[in-house]
């Protein structure tokens, strides 16, 4: 079937419509097939010559399996901005004169209750570069994007590398790690290494994060997204790190790590936590998130908490977690606690959430203690 001329021509009008007149350049590569550091060994030498001492970018994608609905970037407010994939196909970056909204940035938006479908996406990684005096390469920012997304380079050119294996990514991305001390910038490169696939490799990187003497707040990016892992060695390390870190922050992030998993493994190592940690802030920490658990005993376990614990401090936080836990299925415990605790404090703690609960049954038993009083 032949596509009208027309079709082009308008499609050729929308583009230049929509990066504007006075978009700036996008060099892509188009030599030979060359590995990720060669490319980018061009990328810095095509800077050099052109005397960008001023901003601007360096990119290139890899792929990561995805729920149809989730998204990974930034959403703008303008429709008439193009997205990445168009801003790269016609070689040139919009005007940002005509700014646009960012509303905000997100990682991995969407659940699989939203969508159950996968499908292949490509991400891209973009740096943002300048050169030094020396003519070196000065990194001060790296953005994550679907390439179905808008993206805002704000008039500043970019270099384009093309498609990269997730091994030589995370090679780079590594390096990139080693070589920068800005803990802004390097969280970033956490988040962008902890997005690929490749498992093995990403799992050591972020293990080799955690045990550093690196910041807390970097080991506590990794034990976030040790948390996103889904594999047995990382619920094996973030267990090892919710017990005996050096801070209390990481090991309380480690906790939340293992709440992030979704087999039933990380709900035992959970439950375990919430027995015994011995650290009176973790044991808090696992007993919250286990309200937050649709797990099959997390009721059981909460009321032995609330009822034999001998910290009444966690008996108050199991009340608590009780109150939060889905669908209901803490207001028996909570009713049992209630009506039966030898400490009136903890009494009137689960008679207080009781009354938080949208629960025909707790308002039965509330109805029952008044007539009892």
């Amino acid at each position: 079937m032949k596509v009208p001329i027309l079709f082009f021509c308008c499609l050729s009008a929308f583009l230049a419509s929509a990066f504007g007149a006075t978009g700036t350049e996008i060099i892509k590569y188009q030599g030979e097939s060359a590995t990720l550091s060669a490319r980018w060994l061009w990328a810095v030498t095509v800077a050099r010559q052109k005397n960008n001492s001023e901003n601007f970018w360096i990119g290139y994608t890899f792929t990561r399996l995805m729920n149809e609905k989730s998204t990974i970037g930034s959403s703008y407010s303008d429709d008439g901005m193009p997205t990445l994939r168009q801003m790269i196909d016609s070689g040139r970056t919009p005007d940002s004169a005509r700014k646009s909204t960012v509303s905000s940035q997100t990682y991995c938006s969407g659940s699989d209750e939203q969508s159950p479908v996968k499908i292949i996406k490509d991400i891209a990684i973009l740096f943002r570069c300048s050169l030094s005096e020396g003519k070196q390469i000065q990194m001060s920012d790296i953005a994550l994007s679907d390439m179905c997304l808008q993206f805002d380079p704000e008039n500043a050119p970019m270099i384009w590398l093309g498609c990269a294996e997730d091994a030589p990514s995370i090679e780079l991305l590594r390096g990139f790690y080693g070589d920068y001390r800005d803990i802004g910038l390097k969280e970033e490169l956490i988040t962008a290494i902890a997005l690929h696939q490749e498992k093995r490799l990403v799992g050591e990187l972020l293990k080799n994060v955690l045990n550093s003497r690196d910041e807390d707040e970097l080991r506590e990016k990794a034990a976030f997204w040790l948390g996103q892992q889904e594999h047995d060695e990382a619920l094996k390390i973030l267990r090892e790190t919710a017990q005996n870190d050096r801070s209390g922050e990481v090991r309380e992030q480690a906790v939340f790590g293992i709440y992030c998993m979704k087999s039933k493994s990380a709900i035992d190592a959970l439950i375990d936590l919430a027995r015994r940690a011995r650290d009176i802030d973790v044991r808090r920490k696992a007993i919250f998130w286990l309200g937050q658990k649709a797990s099959k005993h997390a009721d059981e376990i909460l009321e032995e908490i609330a009822v034999n614990d001998e910290e009444t401090e966690l008996q108050k936080q199991a009340v608590f977690a009780l109150s939060q836990l889905p669908s209901g299925k803490g207001v028996p415990g909570l009713i049992r606690v209630a009506k039966t605790h030898p400490n009136v404090k903890i009494r009137k703690k689960a008679i207080f959430w009781l009354g938080q609960c949208d629960d025909d049954r707790a308002l039965d038993a509330l109805i029952e203690f008044v007539k009892d009083e």
